[in-house]
């Protein structure tokens, strides 16, 4: 997946060069590939602030971190977690498809098991509805991952859906 993610970013980067009206394109990126058993793998890459989830029993977890200024402040110590939610430079990047010749996606791999949701999402819907109002939608719609992306993008937009709505279910059984 790497690999991938590599020659994509370097193809925005070789059409940016040929065409200088592009200059300074670039989009986030998230995938997810899964490995089959002996033992099932879910393995993402991503760039920017793009997300991807394990709804595993109830639990939400993030599986990936945003690559963002705001987020290397949380990280290093510079502010909090709860003044990073509305802080006005929360969505500027600081990795991304374009960004630079060099960029490399973070990549994470976690084993899967029966009836986990993976979820793949833009920032669309994490600008519009916390962790915790994601997994209240997904324990409504457990089993049935279209209308859990039906629900999930329906209440970002209902709460005035200030950016595309991008989302993406994968049930496992």
């Amino acid at each position: 997946m790497a690999d991938l993610v590599t020659s994509a970013n370097q193809q925005i980067h070789d059409l940016m060069l040929a065409k200088p009206s592009l200059k300074g394109m670039g989009t986030t990126f998230v995938a997810l590939a899964i490995t089959p058993a002996p033992t099932p793998i879910a393995h993402i890459a991503h760039l920017g602030d793009s997300r991807a989830y394990l709804y595993r029993t109830g639990q939400l977890t993030q599986l990936t971190h945003d690559h963002t200024l705001v987020d290397r402040f949380v990280q290093s110590g510079l502010m909090d977690a709860a003044a990073a939610l509305t802080h006005p430079d929360r969505h500027i990047l600081t990795k991304g498809l374009g960004m630079g010749v060099q960029m490399q996606p973070e990549l994470t791999s976690i084993p899967v098991t029966p009836h986990d949701l993976i979820v793949l999402c833009s920032d669309g819907l994490t600008k519009m509805l916390t962790d915790v109002s994601i997994a209240s939608v997904l324990s409504h719609t457990v089993g049935n991952p279209h209308r859990a992306c039906h629900d999930l993008i329906e209440e970002a937009l209902n709460r005035g859906g200030q950016d595309n709505v991008t989302v993406i279910v994968v049930a496992y059984h």
